[in-house]
């Protein structure tokens, strides 16, 4: 974590998620964007920005999916 700014880039998301799913692939946290499930911010040069709540966030739906054995082809979060 950038400790100066309390913001995360991806990598960093994904190395704290793999501590409690160890399964998790950094596609999963773009897939999550992509469906508009958290909404990072961007750097000037185009870097997801992580804060504290949307990596939370990342935590509380893959946490929500291995819960419920969902497979996202089979879930809409729509």
């Amino acid at each position: 974590m950038n400790d100066n700014q309390g913001i995360m880039r991806i990598g960093e998301v994904h190395t704290q998620l793999r501590k409690y799913f160890p399964d998790i692939e950094l596609s999963k946290i773009r897939y999550y964007e992509d469906k508009g499930l958290v909404q990072p911010s961007r750097s000037r040069k185009g870097y997801r920005l992580y804060s504290s709540a949307t990596s939370n966030a990342c935590a509380k739906r893959s946490a929500w999916r291995k819960r419920s054995s969902c497979h996202y082809a089979s879930c809409d979060f729509d």
